[in-house]
């Protein structure tokens, strides 16, 4: 029942306490067992993972709480998208990975095995980079530059988009927004701005000075302004 709880009593000639809980069973029982009979197995404290918590692309490695002796511990990946080597938990996507550890027996102590234990492999962050524009008018649309990457083997990320750094006509523009947006299910979106310099252009002027004799009529210098793609400005 809840809030009731035992220990189990391991014979090894050692002093050994039960525990109970919520008013029913009488605390801290101490019992003086002997060795038991030949054939008869010990009891080991539970074994229990204690690292259940990671990120895909860091290596975790895995620990265990309980058991005695000097037995190696072992891992198996029960399931999820994990693989462990050596104690060493990779996760070969994001997700849950469910795992068993086993601490073989010593010779005096028996084997004994934990529970199935899930471990959460968070997503990875990407790497982004995104590169602002400072150039000069042209009269062509601008975008800001970049790319998202991801852990080793993974290279550049699909998924960033830039649409919101475009821009044509001469100003300055701070805080465009940039996103990525993750289409693996193993990285974490990201966001940010870039600030966008487009420069006036210099016009190509043309001016052409009147020289005549008096007529009483008004004279005027003739000319044009041209810009981008020789467009006659106005």
């Amino acid at each position: 029942p809840a809030g009731q709880w035992f220990t189990r009593i391991s014979f090894n000639g050692v002093s050994t306490t039960l525990g109970g809980g919520a008013g029913n069973f009488i605390d801290g029982i101490s019992v003086t067992g002997q060795a038991p009979p030949a054939g008869i197995e010990q009891c080991q404290p539970l074994l229990k993972i204690t690292t259940t918590a990671g990120r895909y692309g860091n290596p975790l490695t895995l620990a265990t709480a309980g058991g005695t002796g000097t037995g190696a511990v072992t891992y198996v990946v029960d399931s999820g998208p994990c693989t462990v080597e050596s104690g060493v938990l990779t996760a070969t996507g994001a997700g849950d990975c469910y795992v068993t550890a086993t601490k073989a027996s010593d010779g005096t102590n028996p084997e004994v095995a934990s529970d199935s234990t899930k471990i959460t492999m968070a997503k990875a962050r990407p790497i982004c980079t995104v590169v602002p524009y400072s150039v000069t008018y042209t009269g062509t649309q601008r975008t800001a530059t970049g790319s998202c990457v991801g852990v080793e083997g993974d290279g550049e990320l699909a998924g960033l988009s830039l649409t919101g750094t475009r821009h044509t006509n001469a100003g300055t523009y701070s805080g465009d927004a940039w996103a990525f947006t993750d289409v693996t299910g193993n990285y974490a979106d990201a966001s940010g701005t870039v600030d966008g310099v487009i420069r006036k252009a210099t016009p190509d002027c043309s001016i052409t000075p009147y020289s005549v004799t008096y007529d009483a009529t008004e004279q005027i210098a003739v000319g044009a302004c041209l810009g981008v793609d020789d467009l006659t400005l106005t």
